[in-house]
This record gives C-alpha cells, sequence and structure tokens, in this order.
C-alpha cells in the first residue's frame, strides 16, 4: 500500500486471509523477515481471541482489545471505543502496554467519522514536514449483526522505522473481526445487567413508597435510586407548600451528591428557577450547560459536578404539581433525554399516589388523635360530674336523710305510748330511711369510690374486691406489686375496667371466685390481669352487656393493648398493658 498524507488519506480494503496466503507462499519460513513477522501477529491474534472469549464485561474488554492492538502492531498508542446510538459511550486506551486516558490527535476524530460513515478502514499518513507529532495513524471498524459498526480501533504511530504495511491492516482487520462477537456479547451482558438493574430499581422504588415514609423522605429515596439508575452525579429534590391564602412554592430541604445528602435549603416561587418553572409550566425543563442557562441556582452552577440537567415536576392524578426532581451530570457525560424525563415524570407519578395517601393517612390519623383526644376530654367530664354527683349524693343528700331521722325521733317522742299503731308507721319509716341511705351511700360509692381520691389507686381495688364480696358473693384474690404509679387518669380508666370485668364475672362467669393482679413488665408497661375460672364463651359470640367497647375504648385512649382469652369450660381471662404514663 502507498503511504498517502492525511489531505488524501484512501480507504483500505484488504483482508487477512488474502494478505497472510500471498505472504505465505512467497516467503521462506527459516530466513523470510515477514513469515516471522506474521507468525508473531497471528500468534498475537490467537492469543486474544483467547482472552476476549472470555471477557464478559464491556469496559474490561475495550481495554483488552486496546492493549491487545499496541502488541499486535507494536504501536505507541492504541485506543478503542465501543458505540451506542451513534455515539460513543465505552472508551479503552493504552500507551506502551499499560492502560492510560484516551489522548489522541486531532485528525483520530475526523478518520473516525468517516470509518463510521464509510464502514472501512481508513489509514493516515503524517508530513514531519508540516510538524505533525504522529507518524501514520489506522482506524478499523468492528462490525457486528448487520454489519453496523459497533465499535473502532484505533492504532497510532509505529514503533519501528518501517510504517504500518498492508499485513499490519490485515492483522488490525483480524483483531476487529475476533472481537465482534466478544463485544456482542459483552454488550448483551450489559444489557442483560442493566435490566437487572432496572428491576432491583423497581423494587426499590417500590420498597421506597410502600414503606410509609413521610413524604419528604420518601422522595428523596426516590431521588437517590432514579439517580444511581440514570448515572447522575448529583441532584436535589422538594415539594410544594401552600399557605392558607393558596400561595405555592418550591420548597427544598437537601441536595444529594456523592451518595449522601448534605445540607442545602432553598425556596422557589412560581417561575423562580428551574422548580419554579416547573411548578408554573408543569413541564420537564433541561439545561445543556447548567452554568449558562438563565434559571440556574448560583450555588449550583458554582459546581464542577453541575453540567448537565433536568428538572420534572411530580404531578397528581388531577395534575396538580406536589413537587419535583431535578438531576445533574457532569462534564464529558451526555445530556439527559426525553425518554429519562418521561421515565422521572412516571416515578414521580408513583410518588405523587404516595404522597397524596400519605396525607391521606396523616389527616385521618390527625382525626383520630382529635377523637381521642375529645373522648378522653368526655370521660374526664364525665369523671368530673360522677364526682360531683356522688358528693352531693353523700352530702346533701345524707344529711337530708339524717335531718328527716331526727324528725321522726323527735315525732315518736312526741307521741303517747299508746299510741302503737302510729309508733310502728314510725319504726318502719326509720327503717326505709337507714335502707335509703345505705343504697344512695352505695351508689355514691360507685360513682367515685372516695377511696380512689383518698387512699390512691391499689388501695381502691383492695376496696372494690372486698365490695364485690360483701355484695355479691365474689371473692376476688388481689395482687399488685409494689412499683405500681398511675396517674388519675390512668388510675380512673383501669377501675372502671377493673370494675366493669368484675361485674361481668359475677353476672356471667357462674363462679365465686376471681383473680385480680397489677403489676409492671420487663418494658415498664403497667399489666392488669383479671381472670376466673367460670364457664367462658366463644369470642366469636361474646354475649351481650358485657361492655367489651367501653374497656376498649379506655384502653385506646391510654395508647395502650388488651386482649381477652376465653373459651366456653376454660374460664376468661383479660389482660391489659397501658404505658407507664398513659
Amino acid at each position: 500500500m502507498d503511504r498517502v498524507p492525511m489531505r488524501t488519506a484512501r480507504s483500505v480494503r484488504t483482508v487477512t486471509e488474502e494478505v497472510g496466503t500471498e505472504l505465505l507462499t512467497r516467503a521462506d519460513p527459516r530466513t523470510s523477515r515477514p513469515f516471522r513477522h506474521l507468525r508473531r501477529q497471528l500468534h498475537q491474534l490467537s492469543l486474544a481471541a483467547q482472552e476476549f472469549a472470555e471477557e464478559r464485561d464491556a469496559q474490561r474488554l475495550a481495554s483488552c482489545m486496546a492493549r491487545h492492538a499496541c502488541q499486535l502492531l507494536n504501536v505507541d498508542y492504541a485506543s478503542v471505543a465501543f458505540y451506542a446510538n451513534g455515539r460513543p459511550d465505552i472508551t479503552a486506551a493504552c500507551r506502551g502496554g499499560t492502560s492510560c486516558a484516551v489522548d489522541e490527535p486531532p485528525v483520530v476524530r475526523a478518520l473516525v467519522e468517516q470509518v463510521l460513515q464509510e464502514h472501512s478502514p481508513r489509514l493516515a499518513v503524517g508530513d514531519s514536514n508540516e510538524g505533525q507529532d504522529w507518524q501514520d495513524i489506522l482506524v478499523v471498524p468492528v462490525k457486528g449483526l448487520h454489519r453496523k459498526v459497533i465499535a473502532t480501533v484505533v492504532f497510532v504511530n509505529k514503533k519501528t522505522e518501517q510504517p504500518m504495511s498492508d499485513t499490519d491492516v490485515a492483522a488490525a482487520v483480524g483483531l476487529a473481526r475476533i472481537s465482534s462477537a466478544a463485544v456482542d456479547r459483552a454488550r448483551l451482558f450489559g444489557h442483560l445487567h442493566e435490566w437487572s438493574r432496572s428491576l432491583e430499581m423497581l423494587l426499590s422504588f417500590n420498597a421506597a413508597v410502600n414503606q410509609r415514609l413521610e413524604p419528604p423522605q420518601m422522595v428523596r429515596q426516590l431521588l437517590e435510586n432514579a439517580a444511581r439508575f440514570l448515572k447522575a452525579g448529583s441532584g436535589v429534590v422538594g415539594l410544594v407548600v401552600e399557605n392558607q391564602r393558596g400561595e405555592k412554592w418550591m420548597e427544598c430541604e437537601g441536595r444529594w451528591e456523592g451518595g449522601q445528602w448534605h445540607a442545602w435549603s432553598r425556596r422557589w416561587q412560581r417561575e423562580e428557577g428551574m422548580p419554579g418553572f416547573v411548578l408554573e409550566s408543569e413541564f420537564p425543563y433541561f439545561a445543556s450547560i447548567y452554568r449558562h442557562d438563565p434559571l440556574a441556582d448560583p450555588d449550583l452552577a458554582a459546581q464542577e459536578e453541575v453540567h448537565r440537567c433536568v428538572c420534572v415536576p411530580i404531578k397528581s392524578m388531577r395534575g396538580e404539581v406536589l413537587g419535583f426532581f431535578q438531576l445533574h451530570r457532569p462534564p464529558g457525560e451526555p445530556e439527559f433525554t426525553w425518554q429519562e424525563a418521561a421515565f422521572l415524570e412516571s416515578l414521580g407519578n408513583t410518588a405523587a399516589v404516595a404522597i397524596e395517601n400519605a396525607r391521606l393517612v396523616e389527616s385521618l390519623e390527625a382525626r383520630n388523635r382529635e377523637i381521642k383526644r375529645l373522648s378522653a376530654e368526655h370521660v374526664h367530664r364525665l369523671e368530673e360530674e360522677r364526682r360531683h354527683i356522688s358528693r352531693e349524693l353523700h352530702d346533701e343528700a345524707g344529711q337530708a336523710l339524717i335531718g328527716l331521722k331526727l324528725g321522726i325521733q323527735v315525732l315518736s317522742g312526741l307521741l303517747p305510748e299508746e299510741a302503737r299503731e302510729a309508733h310502728a308507721h314510725l319504726e318502719a319509716l326509720r327503717g326505709q330511711l337507714n335502707e335509703s341511705a345505705t343504697r344512695i351511700k352505695e351508689l355514691a360509692t360507685r360513682l367515685r369510690p372516695p377511696v380512689l381520691d383518698e387512699l390512691g389507686f391499689p388501695a381502691a381495688l383492695r376496696q372494690l374486691a372486698l365490695d364485690f364480696q360483701q355484695r355479691l358473693g365474689l371473692r376476688v384474690s388481689v395482687e399488685i406489686a409494689d412499683d405500681v404509679e398511675l396517674g388519675n387518669l390512668a388510675a380512673t380508666s383501669l377501675y372502671r375496667i377493673a370494675q366493669e370485668a368484675l361485674t361481668n364475672v359475677s353476672k356471667h362467669a357462674q363462679t365465686d371466685r376471681a383473680y385480680l393482679a397489677l403489676h409492671c413488665d420487663q418494658d415498664g408497661d403497667l399489666v392488669m390481669v383479671v381472670r376466673d375460672e367460670g364457664r367462658g364463651f366463644a369470642l366469636n359470640h361474646p354475649w351481650p352487656g358485657l361492655g367489651l367497647s367501653g374497656m376498649k375504648e379506655r384502653v385506646k385512649m391510654l395508647h395502650g393493648r388488651w386482649s381477652i382469652e376465653s373459651e366456653p369450660g376454660r374460664g376468661t381471662v383479660l389482660t391489659v398493658r397501658v404505658p407507664r404514663d398513659g
């Protein structure tokens, strides 16, 4: 092949088999230098084929190809580029047998463009008279299925005085051919890895959405996963904030970079910055060179790693903007595409559903808290009213009955002894007054036992057990730990639960014995147990009038837990656990 200057570089269309056959025919194996050179190249190609067949990683394969290219033609420098969608996405270079950064003369780009267009090798010869720092450059295409160029191999400057020959070109073409299947295979494994990573990302997205995190934490997790999936170096994410006047703005409390979050607080009004733009327009925004964009944030523009940018709104099913995702890529990385923006929008749609669900759950929880507060307030007022009625019965009604008894006693003294019938009526009336006084006292005690306020909860439980034994013949064994301390609300609620439970035992259990215990467990929670060995009942068919709903509400009001264990013929166990500060 004649060597020609770069200005008139010509296409090389020769194949390894033809050149090799011709050289072998003309050469004497014992004395021919071309034969020994060809044999070395064939041996090098054999080694390359073995190594290519074992390598499945695209980046390592590119490095391996660059190293073998250096050794095959004995050149100063070789580089390899893999192409996807017409653009190089994986590159590797070798100088002197060692991997290095891609550093090529400007002429290489022109040669590569010609190779990509014509699908054939290009050889350029330098002109030392024009001050060029290169001797010769060969660019060879690697063709995959359908004869499409999937990679290029660049050879720069042979180390020998002889320029690149037809044999060298044939060897380079041979290297490209034997690497073709390896490149396709590495690409396939790369796609499989990407699909696997996509599945992992989808699972991560699903996990982030289903963790019931607060919206700020959830969108942060989604941004991290999206950034790793789209190979973005950094990003920010924020949510819409609305005041009582209906004014909306975007708010951000952190910036993700280097695999971690950094404090970074920002607020954007409508049409202010990229987040403000997507809030107003509801469309994605792209920036090819971030620092030159009129909507760029000054702090982010000063970051060297922020070069490419895409900002995408998070929209609800009603089209309402709830927040934004913004991702950045460093210099040298490709621009964000509409397909990537569409992926972020779909992720935003998922996030929007989760955000609205989280806000709905928060609203329901707020209402539940309000209901619990109102319920506790109702119980407190009810207890206060019971305390008031109990005091009135004890003081006012009791004093009135005492006055009536004294009046009957005075009236009895005024009657003559002969009026026996009148004395009998007065004595019966005195007995009825005594009975009424006893009933009023019992009623006042049941409404609000004085011992609960005067001596405390443990003494009130013991008095409750004694009262059930005296009134109803139910013997209640009481065990109360010494370290039990309760607030007024918890003491009142647990007393009422114990009162209702013992009433159920006396009415339904058909037994004359019960057990009542109160202690603190290992977690510090208060545990109250009411147990009997009566006839029990089926849990799915409880008897009416057990007051279970009332007990359940009191336990929930104390942020506690409760359980009932029972079955016919095995008795019943009621267990209540409440926090010590309940």
